[in-house]
């Protein structure tokens, strides 16, 4: 193959390429803005904070805020106790209860039918 050949070859190769180059480009962030992967994260708002700021807005340095958000009270924590502390004991499980064996009875049936009937007919 001459020099000339594979400067032909390699312009060509040059020039089909440019096209998938300039594609790259459409990826790359267009301004100094951080490039965000996820749209999810662009619609969560921040929780709330008690973190104190000085007069121009910024957090001030050691001012550590009292708590994340707002404490629940101690009347709902009580209510929430007394509401769960019974749960396991209310009613008895729908495992243990005839209507459940009623229909665990019925199903198996049911299953052992559509086997019979399937294998009839595969034979």
């Amino acid at each position: 193959m001459s020099a000339r050949a594979t400067r032909r070859y390699l312009a060509a190769g040059v020039i089909l390429c440019m096209p998938m180059l300039a594609a790259c480009q459409s990826y790359l962030p267009q301004n100094d803005e951080p490039l965000r992967v996820s749209p999810v994260l662009d619609r969560l708002e921040p929780g709330p904070s008690t973190q104190r700021l000085d007069a121009n807005g910024y957090p001030l340095i050691g001012a550590y805020p009292s708590a994340a958000t707002q404490q629940v009270s101690n009347e709902t924590v009580a209510q929430t106790r007394a509401r769960y502390a019974d749960a396991a004991t209310r009613g008895s499980a729908p495992s243990s209860g005839p209507t459940y064996q009623r229909n665990v009875a019925e199903l198996e049936a049911t299953a052992a039918r559509v086997r019979a009937a399937g294998q009839a007919n595969a034979n």
